[in-house]
């Protein structure tokens, strides 16, 4: 039963990912957050002279990861911005899984179920957050992956 409700919970978090996407597929200027316009910025000087600037100015207050991640998209032209959604959006299902697998390997089976449903239900828009809840995730999988308790485990 656990495995076809996670199929479910997997299947709720793409679609309540989508629609926000759907919704704005011919209408970018809706979908970004204020501080995005930065973030492209910096993209587009790496692109065009290598460097991690704004304005003439290096850049201290942003990490490059996100910017990189516009500069990779930037080879789909102007549907650049469609990527880099699609792209947050798998990650951040695989987020749901990740906090799947945590959730058997700490407690239980059924708790993985829940924590994930509970996951599933979190639609975060903010675009540097899907990479590191889900980077954070795995990094805790993989820390305490051997030091769970064979009784604890899922």
């Amino acid at each position: 039963m656990t495995g076809r409700a996670l199929k479910v919970i997997l299947l709720v978090a793409v679609v309540l990912r989508l629609a926000p996407l759907l919704g704005a597929w011919n209408r970018p200027e809706g979908f970004f957050a204020p501080d995005s316009a930065g973030y492209r910025e910096l993209a587009e000087s790496l692109i065009e002279t290598g460097e991690f600037q704004r304005h003439g100015e290096a850049e201290i207050f942003r990490t490059p990861g996100y910017p990189l991640l516009l500069c990779a998209a930037s080879v789909f032209g102007d549907s650049w911005w469609r990527a880099v959604c699609l792209f947050q959006i798998a990650l951040d299902v695989v987020l749901v899984y990740l906090v799947f697998l945590l959730g058997c390997m700490l407690c239980s089976r059924r708790a993985g179920v829940w924590a994930a449903a509970f996951q599933a239900l979190i639609v975060v828009l903010a675009p540097p957050d899907a990479a590191f809840w889900a980077l954070s995730t795995l990094w805790s999988i993989w820390l305490w992956g051997d030091q769970v308790p064979a009784g604890l485990r899922g």
